[in-house]
């Protein structure tokens, strides 16, 4: 696969290549295909069984770190795809985060080889469009690790501020924003935190999309089994048809760019967020609202993360 990646990114491909499954790249094909697959059933599987593994290890106090390390080292990981995926591969980081969750003896432990597989897994979507055909300027800007590491660093610190009780809390939280506020402004388009028209506001709108979806998917497991006192197999369910809405999600808005407006298919997917993740806090309520209220509500918001899911490029980030 390697050498189908170096062939496809010199041009030495004679043919040009018309669909993902041409002869030339269907080995590559098969093989991105197969490693997205299976990060993401790793991820869906630590988040249903999450409650239960912080029950045995007597760390519900780290719940949301499990989850927030993965992405904290998915920040660093992205970058390392850069500086040195072609070299080492993202599987090394992957594999070891696995090992080390696998055998951890508590939940401390279990976050460290969580934010390994973050590195990992934050390489493995940019290698793939690296080896995609046709990809536009040749290549991957250059970002340098230092500020991913520090903008990595300071949401670290916020997120230990948020949830620390102690009179630390705020000190952690100006220390994390004084760390990473200045790497993150620079490594935003201009104007991203001001929600200027354009590209920065459709960043940003895509930043508060994703956080404030998996902010609260944490957390559907744990609600599910300690609220309502249902199964892990229930979660599960629960966790998987979700999913299953977000693919009819994206499968939708990857239909509509090009039709209609940019701004509707994200305006709409923020809406569903909302409107899903309102109907999820049902989920409190088990005197009076069924099970299969909240449930269905976070299939709705699931749904709307799917579509929002939009390439951000040129042809879709301006003002229309």
């Amino acid at each position: 696969m390697t050498d189908q990646i170096g062939a496809l990114e010199e041009g030495r491909h004679g043919p040009a290549v018309r669909s993902v499954w041409d002869r030339q790249i269907r080995a590559l094909t098969a093989g991105l295909v197969t490693i997205i697959t299976l990060v993401a059933f790793e991820a869906l599987t630590v988040v249903t069984v999450l409650p239960n593994v912080a029950a045995d290890l007597d760390g519900l106090g780290l719940y949301g770190w499990a989850t927030s390390a993965f992405f904290l080292g998915t920040t660093v990981g992205i970058v390392l795809a850069g500086a040195g995926a072609d070299r080492d591969g993202p599987a090394r980081p992957f594999a070891a985060g696995l090992l080390l969750a696998a055998v951890a003896p508590t939940m401390g432990v279990l976050v460290v080889g969580r934010g390994l597989q973050g590195l990992g897994g934050g390489a493995i979507p940019l290698r793939a469009l690296r080896a995609l055909p046709g990809r536009p300027g040749g290549g991957l800007v250059p970002i340098p690790i230092a500020p991913a590491v520090r903008i990595s660093a300071g949401a670290g610190l916020v997120l230990a501020g948020l949830t620390n009780r102690s009179p630390l809390g705020l000190p952690l939280i100006a220390a994390g924003i004084a760390c990473g506020l200045g790497p993150l402004r620079r490594l935003l388009p201009a104007g991203t935190l001001r929600l200027r028209p354009g590209i920065p506001a459709a960043v940003a709108v895509r930043g508060l999309l994703t956080w404030a979806f998996f902010g609260a998917d944490t957390f559907v497991p744990l609600s599910i089994t300690a609220v309502r006192h249902a199964s892990i197999t229930t979660a599960g369910l629960a966790v998987s048809s979700a999913t299953l809405c977000w693919t009819a999600g994206s499968w939708t808005q990857a239909r509509l760019v090009g039709r209609r407006p940019y701004r509707e298919i994200i305006g709409t997917g923020l809406v569903l967020v909302a409107l899903g993740t309102g109907g999820f806090t049902t989920v409190l309520l088990p005197a009076s609202v069924p099970l299969a209220v909240p449930i269905a509500s976070w299939g709705v918001a699931r749904d709307g993360d799917g579509d929002g899911d939009v390439l951000f490029d040129h042809r879709h980030a301006g003002p229309r």
